[in-house]
């Protein structure tokens, strides 16, 4: 279509006007010239809805707001003292893991390693995110976000024809209902724990405190609190899980390549697995980082 069309080419599928690009040089324009252009998501009905009209990260168009609330993210919530003060948890769900892969095989049972990485990435995240928020609120927000991933997924005629008429966005709104309902009892709980002695800062707690003391720069509406808790746990959790999947997918498909893994983390930690050490496996960055290339989770990386 290239030699006849152009490199260039426009496409109108329903009322999205589409830019299509093919050529090696074209790209680079896209990407690297003109970014900031192209910098932006295109919002469809799914995330309009589900994320508060865009006032989160991932979803929000490049502007001001979205620079603070990178800022926000990096600064704030994703700091490597931040990080490292949820290890402890990371240590007893990957534990439970291991351990129950070990009792499967001991009997025989077939590891649904998907389901078993899926379970231990939410448990992390949600422990992380939400701290020690009662079960049953964990649990159905585990729930309702595992629908989000649903909805947002595949081809949907709405995201096409914006004025159709049909079944999909009352579905959406009442996911958000359910959504916003359950992120308002753990936001609550959190309020009414606040003075707790027997109580970490989990990611709930940071992003109160950033509200109330108002020296971001800009103002954490409660729907950006709410959509930025979204965006740490469904990129934390669904896009996690695919990384290691793949990963293991690979280095299974080559076994040389899986030996040199296996003897480079058995020789660095031994018998005991310590985080401080993980930036010496350069060459499983390396093997993680071809997969990204081979597997990326997400058409286009959240900024």
């Amino acid at each position: 279509m290239s030699k006849k069309y152009g490199v260039v080419m426009e496409l109108q599928l329903g009322e999205i006007h589409n830019v299509f690009i093919s050529s090696a040089e074209a790209p680079e324009q896209v990407m690297k010239t003109h970014n900031i252009i192209f910098s932006s998501r295109s919002a469809t009905l799914g995330t309009d809805i589900l994320f508060y009209g865009g006032r989160d990260m991932f979803f929000s168009p490049y502007s001001d707001y979205w620079r603070q609330l990178r800022k926000l993210c990096t600064m704030e919530l994703l700091t490597v003292k931040r990080v490292l003060s949820f290890r402890s948890i990371g240590a007893k769900e990957v534990s439970n893991a291991v351990a129950q892969i070990s009792r499967s095989i001991a009997s025989g049972k077939v590891v649904d390693l998907k389901q078993l990485l899926l379970v231990l990435t939410t448990t992390m995240i949600s422990r992380a995110a939400l701290g020690k928020a009662p079960k049953l609120m964990t649990e159905k927000f585990v729930e309702v976000a595992e629908e989000m991933v649903g909805s947002l997924g595949g081809f949907r005629l709405s995201d096409l024809f914006l004025a159709i008429i049909n079944g999909f966005r009352s579905k959406l709104l009442k996911l958000h209902e359910e959504v916003d309902l359950v992120l308002d009892e753990i936001i609550n709980d959190h309020i009414a724990n606040t003075f707790s002695d027997d109580k970490t800062d989990d990611l709930v707690d940071v992003l109160l405190k950033l509200k109330k003391s108002n020296d971001l720069g800009f103002s954490l509406t409660m729907e950006a609190l709410k959509g930025v808790l979204l965006d740490m746990f469904l990129g934390g959790t669904d896009m996690t899980t695919l990384v290691i999947e793949w990963t293991m997918s690979e280095i299974m498909k080559n076994p040389c390549i899986m030996q040199r893994v296996q003897k480079l983390v058995r020789g660095i930690f031994r018998d005991n697995v310590d985080e401080v050490k993980l930036q010496e496996l350069e060459y499983l960055n390396v093997v993680i980082k071809e997969t990204l290339r081979l597997h990326p989770p997400a058409p286009i990386f959240i900024p």
